[in-house]
């Protein structure tokens, strides 16, 4: 199982290990190999992501359940088909099971 690192503060660390929060959004980075390895993820793989906490060097692991751009609806728009959008720098994981670590 491929398991990609991420660093996560508090109180996000917490929401999202606890799952008041399934999901984390990361700002892409097309030189880091995380980026390139979520650009790749498909449903069928069974990747994970562990999340560690810098400050108290806390970590969990949670299953990617899926991973995609951001998506918007912005009301602003008069043009009902120009309120959608996507936000191609910014990619949104949805974290499923929690898992053991030495899965």
């Amino acid at each position: 199982m491929k398991i990609l690192e991420f660093k996560t503060v508090s109180p996000l660390f917490e929401m999202e290990r606890d799952g008041a929060k399934p999901f984390t959004i990361r700002k892409v980075e097309y030189n880091d190999m995380r980026h390139r390895a979520l650009s790749q993820w498909n449903p069928e793989y069974k990747w994970a992501i562990k999340i560690i906490n810098p400050a108290t060097g806390d970590n969990f692991v949670r299953e990617i359940a899926a991973v995609s751009y951001l998506r918007y609806f912005d009301l602003r728009e008069a043009d009902y088909w120009k309120r959608f959008g996507m936000l191609t720098d910014w990619r949104i994981i949805l974290l499923g099971e929690l898992l053991a670590e030495d899965k």
